[in-house]
């Protein structure tokens, strides 16, 4: 991440913004992204006992937070787009007056939930809306599209949702179709969008006597948004009931790995922890490389870029929080947050995890390139004996 890329991200946090990413949109039609090279995904959350308050139907308070929030993305968009093009770069803020309420039956021509797949901030569910991994589908998306030079992040091509049927199975609709997500998939493939609308418009008038088409069940029962709104009952899980954590490194350090058989202790990739802390391995448990903080500049070859490569990791008690392990080894407090700011991870740096411990490659599960789907190691489970 740049500096540019910092002093935008901190002013679009600050006007509002829970969750922001880059992502290049150069693969996509020039005139759907106004010739702009980079768009600029900004979210806002729901608060939880909002999302909690609609199990049953939709309610008034939802439907004047669909309100609010859409305003202040409006207002961060617009103002966000003053202040890039105040430095000096073209921008176009998205807002609901460019690009249309999102109420029609069409698709917008380029949709803010392309620009936060590209940005790397989440994929499409199965119910045809973002999940992320902070807020699951708890949020309201604009964006921003620019011709800053950005360092962009990965793009998230395919669905993570994989065999869960939570929200197929709660849709009052039969809308979702349970089919999963990916690049080039057209929305009406997986999601009928007819009979969403028209139960939505059933749900609000039943639930608050609503004359608008809101409905919410489907982000209310997301596994993602259940994490976020109730997070003492719902802990992650990967790799069947394991409790898993995540590392990321690049392929040039891979073959070195997978000879010495286990993840070395290092320095961090953020730099203001260089002089203050020991060399740890550093962990988290997002999926999303994009929360890690890591630093690198425009046009940083394939081979060095540290988003490419992922370790799944069973977990281990000696696996600590950052926020916990900082405070137990008396990290001053103005370190700690100059750190969090150098990787502009206000939010993200709660996914943080370290290890004073090497990790035997034995404790990996597998390790893939986000970027091909290659799978370079998979941990083959142990199977039972028979006597």
């Amino acid at each position: 991440m740049t500096d540019l890329n910092r002093k935008i991200k901190t002013e679009l946090l600050r006007l509002g913004a829970d969750i922001v990413g880059f992502g290049e949109l150069d693969e996509l039609p020039d005139n759907v992204r106004e010739g702009m090279p980079v768009g600029i995904s900004v979210a806002a959350r729901y608060p939880k006992e909002v999302i909690r308050g609609i199990a049953e139907l939709p309610t008034q308070e939802y439907r004047e937070w669909y309100d609010k929030l859409n305003m202040l993305l409006d207002a961060i968009v617009t103002s966000g787009a003053e202040i890039i093009r105040e430095m000096g770069y073209r921008a176009v803020a998205q807002t609901r007056e460019y690009v249309g309420n999102g109420e029609s039956e069409d698709n917008t021509t380029l949709p803010h939930k392309t620009v936060a797949t590209r940005a790397g901030i989440g994929w499409i569910g199965k119910s045809a809306l973002l999940v992320t991994d902070q807020y699951g589908s708890a949020i309201r998306l604009s964006s921003i599209l620019t011709d800053a030079p950005l360092y962009t992040a990965l793009p998230i091509n395919k669905s993570r949702c994989g065999d869960c049927m939570v929200c197929a199975k709660a849709c009052p609709a039969g809308a979702v179709s349970g089919k999963l997500w990916e690049v080039g998939l057209y929305r009406d493939e997986f999601f009928n969008p007819v009979k969403c609308r028209k139960t939505a418009k059933e749900r609000a008038k039943l639930g608050f006597d609503g004359d608008i088409t809101i409905c919410g069940k489907c982000i209310e029962v997301c596994p993602h948004t259940q994490r976020y709104i109730n997070p003492r009952k719902h802990k992650p899980k990967g790799a069947g009931e394991q409790e898993v954590l995540y590392h990321f490194t690049c392929t040039a350090l891979l073959d070195e790995i997978l000879a010495s058989r286990y993840l070395k202790l290092s320095t961090s990739n953020l730099r203001e922890d260089k002089l203050a802390l020991s060399p740890v391995v550093w962990l988290t448990d997002s999926h999303n490389p994009n929360n890690m903080g890591l630093v690198f500049q425009p046009g940083t070859p394939d081979f060095f870029n540290k988003t490419y490569v992922r370790f799944t990791i069973r977990k281990k008690p000696y696996m600590r929080r950052w926020l916990e392990w900082s405070e137990e080894k008396g990290i001053d407090e103005g370190m700690k947050q100059a750190l969090i700011a150098s990787a502009s991870a206000e939010e993200t740096h709660k996914t943080w995890y370290v290890s004073e411990e090497i990790i035997p490659i034995n404790d990996v599960l597998v390790i893939e390139n986000l970027k091909t789907g290659e799978i370079y190691y998979r941990k083959e489970p142990v199977k039972s004996q028979k006597k």
